[in-house]
């Protein structure tokens, strides 16, 4: 049996020999060659150990970058100053004798640094702002309002007319039109 030690790596391992044909002579070249091959494994093995000590480095800088970036965020939360949400005024819906069905429909800001938790509510108010940006938008081209009381028909086909035209211009989303169309109505007509 024979002993090998890696005293560089802290192996030692040993091998049964299997006996040979023939015996080993003195100074035959097959010491040499295993010599040679023992020697070009340990410089891999230390090449490998090498490159996993650079990897471990490399992983626990990492690691520090990241507890850094996580307590600098949480000290930045920390020191934000929050914003009261003041309600906004109430909604002021002019009468039929006005001639404008129009209404502001209010928005509550929410602060930057307070999200919701809730997905479906942060999507219920990312909707309720789109749709309200598409009102302002709609109401700024000043469109015709529909007494309703006088039912002609070439009356009835020229606010058609004109309100698909706007939808058109505007690029008004599908679901959005008939709710934009109803805020040229006048009361009369909603009825």
């Amino acid at each position: 049996m024979r002993l090998y030690a890696f005293a560089e790596l802290g192996v030692i391992k040993s091998v049964a020999e299997e006996p040979s044909a023939a015996p080993e002579q003195p100074g035959a070249g097959g010491d040499g060659e295993l010599r040679e091959q023992m020697a070009a494994l340990v410089g891999v093995v230390r090449q490998q150990a090498e490159s996993v000590q650079r990897q471990g480095e490399q992983i626990q800088r990492l690691q520090e970058a990241l507890e850094r970036q996580q307590a600098a965020a949480a000290a930045a939360a920390a020191a934000a100053p929050v914003e009261a949400v003041h309600p906004a005024p109430p909604a002021v819906v002019p009468s039929a004798a006005e001639g404008v069905a129009a209404a502001v429909v209010p928005v509550t800001m929410v602060p930057a640094g307070s999200g919701t938790s809730n997905p479906d509510s942060a999507a219920e108010e990312a909707e309720r702002e789109r749709a309200l940006a598409a009102l302002i938008q709609f109401q700024k081209f000043n469109p015709l309002t529909f007494e309703g009381g006088v039912v002609e028909p070439a009356v009835v086909e020229s606010w058609i007319d004109s309100m698909e035209t706007l939808f058109e211009d505007l690029n008004t989303w599908e679901k959005d039109k008939v709710y934009l169309a109803t805020h040229c109505l006048e009361k009369a007509a909603k009825d």
